[in-house]
């Protein structure tokens, strides 16, 4: 800028001395080249982060409206119940609504592909997100990792869980089964009623 202004300071001498016009218009000039380099630098350092961010902003909600969406297909007339939760998962589980509402439309869409009603699929996969946080501060993980292993159980694979401190087994799933009232003893388990149990 310094360049700048001592050319600004040629401009203003010639114009008291009364000098050429060449050498005004070439002060001028190359002010004007100073001022559009400037300018490029303020819009790579400025105006590209900026829009940058709001194409992550755009991004962001239309990840959410599509959560949002799934949630309402998942859950029909239970889903403004599932979206409240969700809604309250940032300040009472640690996890972002998009987060909380992506893993409730997971679970619930397992549920329901298992023959389990959607008020049912709603009380349970909000359920799972309450445990999910629980599990996450217990072990010290983050509560993605949480919700990924609940799944991975949910879906037979028990490693996952035993990782949590979990133990689950067939004995143990038919066991609880039993106690819900569920089955009676010795009655074979549909995928729903393990998944209830």
């Amino acid at each position: 800028m310094a360049t700048a202004q001592s050319k600004l300071q040629i401009i203003i001498e010639a114009i008291r001395k009364g000098t050429g016009d060449k050498e005004l218009a070439k002060s001028l000039k190359d002010i004007g080249k100073e001022i559009e380099s400037v300018g490029q630098k303020m819009t790579t350092r400025l105006t590209l982060p900026i829009v940058a961010g709001f194409a992550l902003s755009i991004k962001s909600a239309s990840d959410l409206a599509e959560t949002m969406n799934k949630v309402d297909v998942v859950f029909g007339d239970a889903a403004d119940e599932v979206k409240a939760f969700g809604e309250d998962a940032a300040d009472s589980m640690g996890m972002s609504t998009r987060t909380a509402l992506e893993a409730a439309g997971t679970f619930g869409n397992l549920f329901t592909s298992m023959g389990i009603g959607v008020e049912v699929s709603a009380d349970m996969s909000t359920s799972l997100l309450t445990l999910a946080a629980d599990l996450a501060s217990f072990n010290n993980i983050d509560p993605t990792v949480a919700l990924e292993k609940l799944r991975a159980g949910l879906v037979g694979e028990v490693e996952p869980l035993r990782t949590l401190g979990v133990n689950l087994s067939a004995a143990a799933v038919e066991l609880k089964a039993v106690e819900l009232g569920l089955v009676a003893t010795g009655e074979e388990l549909d995928p729903a009623t393990k998944a209830q149990a």
